[in-house]
């Protein structure tokens, strides 16, 4: 091909439809992770249990109202059995108990698709104007709905999206209505309460970057509501509850855990298998290493947001921390999946926000291939290890860790070359 046919090439997609871009991503990981392995894979058409259902439905709903049982009726400690949760999860589940089973799950299930829908909105606002919007939010929303992740989520009765949406209308309000930020404050509490990761988040707390004294005060003000929140029930419950927090993360189960510990074991048990025993010698050295480059890209992308600060709220930013919340923890199940959805929406967004302002044409292009990467990996996240080949692409972690690396790559790009 002459060096002019390239041009031409280079010109044409650099003034195609970028929307074009999102659905071609989706496109080749649906027909990969979903028509190939049901209908092409072999002569009789494939739909196994894509989620490991649990034998009664709303099972970690269940679990949830029996450790509040022995708080609400008998005022004695929830941590019985293997309860993960903040002592606040007791109190919040408590009303539930009022309720039939059934009844109950069924509120957590109908919160959680409106939370989903409102977490979305929350996040992508600011971009009502953006000729992008209605394509990127309704992508977002109607691929989330049928993802397996949500399904997960709502087969088990969690409450990740609920827990989460506490905190998107939290950073929203702190952003957008200034007068009203200690109600932010508290939403973000209950926020972390509830699931504890979400306190990854509190960098998103700051309005300007550079008055230190300020963003200092606000972080202490957040960190100490939410430790003094932990004693909520009294500190032999504290105590409890740290116990048990050590307890659970020691053997996190690897099926559908996205985090960096279940992806090195998985990958340690593999390598074992074919007598390569050293990478189990050195998982502990993997580990570290890879929580290195999560922590590494994160801190990047909050100095970043320091060094060219953004008017309210930083998309790339709060992907960063999305991501950090999935990959860190210990137990990371697919069912957080969801919470993505919001800062990826927003994330995209502003991709296509800025590549619409973008008037050179290998500037423009450059934006519409991170868009194409960043609609590959968050596609392959909508569908079940069940459909995907082997177990590293079964994982969740790597699309976790390529959406990672695109976001904090974004953020140190020139303002000049991306808009």
């Amino acid at each position: 091909m002459s060096k002019g046919n390239i041009q031409t090439l280079l010109r044409i997609l650099a003034n195609s439809n970028p929307r074009s871009w999102i659905l071609a991503g989706f496109l080749i990981v649906y027909i990969s992770f979903f028509v190939y392995p049901i209908f092409f894979s072999t002569q009789t058409m494939q739909f196994p249990d894509y989620i490991p259902v649990m034998k009664i439905i709303g099972g970690d709903l269940d679990q949830i109202l029996g450790y509040s049982k022995p708080w609400a009726l008998l005022k004695d400690s929830p941590y019985v059995g293997e309860n993960p949760y903040p002592p606040f999860v007791a109190m919040f589940f408590a009303p539930f108990l009022l309720l039939p089973f059934s009844w109950a799950y069924r509120i957590i299930v109908l919160l959680s698709l409106t939370t989903f829908i409102l977490g979305i909105y929350f996040l992508t606002a600011k971009f009502k104007e953006n000729s992008s919007f209605a394509t990127v939010f309704f992508f977002i929303v109607f691929t989330g709905l049928f993802s397996y992740g949500l399904q997960f989520e709502l087969e088990r009765g969690q409450f990740n999206l609920i827990a989460m949406v506490f905190c998107f209308a939290a950073v929203w309000i702190y952003h957008f209505h200034h007068k009203l930020r200690y109600l932010a404050y508290i939403l973000f509490t209950i926020s972390v309460q509830l699931k504890l990761y979400p306190l990854i988040f509190i960098v998103m707390f700051v309005s300007d970057w550079k008055d230190w004294k300020k963003n200092i005060k606000n972080m202490i003000l957040i960190s100490v509501m939410n430790f003094a929140a932990l004693f909520i029930l009294g500190p032999k419950i504290f105590i409890d509850f740290w116990m048990a927090i050590r307890r659970f993360s020691v053997s996190p189960s690897v099926m559908a855990n996205h985090s960096v510990r279940a992806f090195v074991h998985m990958l340690a048990d593999v390598s074992a298998e074919i007598g390569r025993m050293w990478v189990r010698e050195y998982s502990q050295l993997i580990q570290l290493l890879f929580l290195v480059v999560i922590f590494s890209c994160i801190v990047m992308v909050v100095l970043q947001a320091y060094w060219t600060p953004k008017k309210n709220i930083n998309a790339s930013l709060f992907l960063a921390c999305a991501l950090g919340a999935s990959l860190i923890p210990s137990v990371s199940h697919d069912y957080k999946l969801p919470i993505l959805a919001a800062p990826i929406a927003a994330f995209l967004l502003e991709l296509f926000s800025r590549s619409e302002k973008e008037e050179n044409n290998l500037s423009r292009l450059h934006l519409f291939v991170l868009i194409f990467i960043i609609s590959i990996v968050y596609s392959a996240t909508l569908f079940s290890y069940t459909n995907k080949p082997g177990p590293f692409l079964g994982s969740n972690f790597l699309p976790l860790l390529v959406m990672l690396l695109v976001t904090t790559y974004y953020s140190m790009l020139p303002v000049e070359d991306s808009m």
